[in-house]
């Protein structure tokens, strides 16, 4: 079995030591790591559309940490409650699900967190169609009881409520520690301007591909279908924050899940950002052996669950493109852009010169290739790129 990163990391730093050299400061010296997580999965699941007549409103409900619950909202107007006890300072996040009862359902929801003498401390509403998932925190004033209520303003729903009590209270200007063995890394974000920021260690010179995902396994396959529906416009030069586009109710993006941006830094250096668009990044591990990483959102709605994916020893290949048109003349000035499969990841684009080729340095792996040209038909091709070249052709007409 081959050495893992962190013992090259100490093998490192041993060789160092033997040789008579000063080792560096800990980056992370004094940062708290990055511990946090979800409340265990499987979650109980729905029930099903059936709506027995003169149905009862669902009666009060303990919701202890770390668990989940369902339950059936007959109509507008219904309030379900959870009661729960919280610790002075304890963050829970409250994530409700709604499902409608038929396709093109759309209904709006309320969350709202109570103390023992029925004050709103924390509140949130949603909307959406047929699906949507909504998140509240709430930090405990003091240890004592509470209640969640959940209600529906328009149309009934059937839930699903979950309370994540993994998460540490989370200052706005604190720094996560991200060690070598570390794979993911969860943390959740609040509203927009908001920015959680990473130390992520690594072996210098290393390549690593970091990813920011909702945690929420239906907002992340939501996501991917959003980028491959919006796949041509970010090959033509944009980035899925600004791409996206809001359908309504029954549209292709509920608005339930924060979209996300890396901001990478090379740790120490003083150098440029390395990345500061969409939410993946390729980055190598500058010299000091670590990197600044901040993840933050660029859109509207409510607060949202992600990981931080810190993919390590990625094999890369430098690949030759060239671009010809229906008659194998060389085309320039064609944006070639690499989705990499299956979360259509933009990890490379480039735009090819006078001879149709340009070069990339991207992860092995399997890809959509999205080409675009000015006054062209885009076109889309699935392949898997673990050669030196690629061959590609584009219409005009």
């Amino acid at each position: 079995m081959g050495d893992t990163p962190a013992m090259l990391r100490l093998s490192a730093l041993a060789c160092a030591l033997l040789a008579g050299a000063a080792l560096p400061d800990d980056p992370t010296e004094g940062l708290p790591r990055a511990e946090a997580r979800p409340a265990p999965t499987p979650y109980p699941r729905p029930p099903g559309i059936e709506r027995p007549d003169g149905e009862a409103p669902p009666g009060p409900v303990a919701l202890a940490p770390d668990a989940a619950t369902v339950g059936r909202m007959p109509e507008a107007g219904t309030v379900a409650r959870f009661d729960f006890e919280a610790e002075e300072g304890a963050l829970s996040l409250f994530e409700m699900t709604a499902w409608g009862y038929a396709r093109g359902w759309t209904s709006s929801s309320r969350m709202v967190v109570l103390d023992a003498a029925g004050t709103t401390l924390a509140s949130s509403d949603r909307d959406g169609g047929t699906v949507y998932t909504d998140v509240l925190p709430f930090v405990a004033p003091s240890t004592g009881a509470y209640a969640l209520e959940v209600s529906t303003v328009e149309s009934g729903f059937r839930y699903q409520v979950v309370r994540h009590a993994g998460y540490p209270k989370r200052a706005a200007d604190v720094t996560y520690a991200a060690a070598v063995e570390d794979a993911v890394v969860h943390q959740w974000i609040g509203a927009r301007g908001d920015r959680v920021r990473f130390r992520v260690l690594g072996e210098p010179g290393e390549r690593i591909v970091l990813r920011a995902e909702p945690t929420n396994e239906r907002g992340r396959k939501h996501k991917r279908g959003m980028r491959r529906r919006l796949a041509i416009r970010v090959a033509a030069g944009g980035d899925l924050a600004n791409a996206r586009e809001r359908m309504g109710a029954r549209g292709r993006d509920d608005g339930s899940f924060p979209d996300l941006v890396l901001d990478v830094s090379p740790g120490g250096t003083g150098g440029p950002r390395i990345a500061g668009s969409g939410h993946v990044a390729v980055v190598r591990v500058p010299d000091t052996g670590w990197l600044d990483v901040s993840v933050a959102r660029s859109d509207e709605g409510a607060p949202g669950l992600f990981d931080l994916a810190i993919e390590r020893g990625v094999a890369f290949q430098e690949v030759r493109v060239r671009v010809g048109d229906q008659d194998d003349d060389p085309l320039a000035g064609v944006r070639v852009a690499l989705f990499q499969e299956p979360g259509l990841d933009l990890v490379g684009r480039g735009v090819t010169g006078e001879e149709g080729g340009l070069v990339l340095d991207v992860p092995v792996g399997d890809y959509t290739v999205v080409q675009s040209l000015e006054g062209a038909k885009a076109a889309a091709v699935r392949t898997r790129i673990e050669g030196g070249e690629l061959n590609l052709v584009l219409s005009r007409d």
